[in-house]
Formats: C-alpha cells, structure tokens, sequence
C-alpha cells in the first residue's frame, strides 16, 4: 500500500503537464513550420515567447527545487536532532513536484490561452 503513494506528488504535476502539453504543442509547431513568408508577426512573437517561457520555467524550477531541498534538509536535521528518521522518498518526492511546478503551470497557462477560453 505504501508503494502507491510514492511520488504522489511528482505524479500529479507530470499528469497535469501531459494532459495539457500535446495541445499546446500541436498549435505552436504547426505555427513553426509555416513558411517564413507566411508567419505573421504573431507567429513570430510566439515562437520567441515560447524560448522565454521555456527558461524562465527551468529557472523557477531550478530555484524552487533547491528552496524545497534546503526545507527539506533542515526537516530532516531537526527530526534527527529528535530521533527521528527522515522519509527520503517524501522529501524527493517535495522537491522533484517542487521542480515541476513552474513547467506546469506554464504549461496549464499556454493551453487555456489557445484553447481561447477565457481566465
């Protein structure tokens, strides 16, 4: 039964990433391989938003993993202090959903958006 809730979380942000990511990928690779006389300026615009989103995501997720590790760390170091044994699965699990989460709000944002619904 334990086994089941491993990576809870991390299994929750990357179902909600492949739910909304082929959408958002169908529409902008389909503007990608227009012509270049055929692009229009938004077709442009979003081609170079979509290599911004993509860094600042990493970035986010970068930052907030390693703000989630450091949690997790003085976590553990107090729980020992009390002769408590850490959960390592729970902590891995905290920092890698921590890590995702920027991706899939990005992500969870882009499909709204071209799926024209309103926020």
């Amino acid at each position: 039964a334990r086994r089941h809730n491993l990576m809870k979380k991390t299994r929750a942000e990357l179902n909600a990433i492949n739910r909304d990511a082929p959408g958002v990928m169908g529409k902008r690779l389909s503007r990608m391989m227009l012509p270049a006389g055929m692009k229009t300026a938004g077709d442009n615009a979003e081609d170079q938003r979509m290599i911004s989103e993509k860094m600042s995501a990493a970035q986010d997720g970068f930052a907030a993993a390693n703000a989630e590790w450091s949690r997790q760390m003085m976590t553990a170091m107090f729980g020992l202090a009390l002769g408590q044994i850490p959960d390592a699965a729970r902590a891995a699990d905290a920092i890698a959903a921590a890590a995702l989460k920027p991706a899939r709000k990005t992500v969870a944002a882009n499909a709204k958006r071209f799926s024209g619904r309103k926020r």
